[in-house]
């Protein structure tokens, strides 16, 4: 199943639009001290202080690293937003002017691996055309 995800974005009430847990600002990114291995890199434990959308104030626990593996795909995130009209989420900003890569955010977003091969394109193939989300919601609805 292929999701065309900017029309579900256009969809009133989409639960893909932002939520409200989601960051609007970083207040701190601060080292705590401990050291932690993920995905065979080891990296910072960070305490990371933001506030999101509903303007809560949060804190979080972050794992980064200055692997330039890891790195690179915190980069393309952020691009991928830019590329994709969205806004910009200032905890991958925060991170990359930092000079950090994200391995872990919470218990939400942990890297099981990164290969330094480039993966074939085939890989990039769609499987099917993207489907109609109006037309599935309508079927939803009766």
């Amino acid at each position: 199943m292929v999701l065309d995800l900017e029309a579900m974005e256009a969809i009133p009430g989409s639960w893909w639009k932002m939520g409200s847990e989601q960051s609007r600002s970083v207040g701190s990114l601060e080292a705590t001290g401990e050291r932690e291995t993920v995905a065979g890199m080891v990296g910072e434990v960070d305490r990371l202080e933001r506030t999101d959308h509903g303007g809560n104030t949060r804190e979080d626990e972050v794992v980064l690293t200055e692997a330039p593996r890891a790195k690179a795909p915190t980069r393309a995130l952020q691009r991928m937003s830019a590329a994709s009209g969205r806004a910009i989420d200032p905890v991958g900003e925060a991170m990359l002017a930092e000079g950090q890569g994200l391995l872990r955010f919470v218990d939400r977003f942990r890297v099981e691996s990164i290969a330094d091969e480039v993966p074939p394109a085939s890989v990039f193939e769609l499987p099917a055309e993207p489907m109609d989300m109006q037309q599935l919601m309508q079927g939803l609805g009766g």
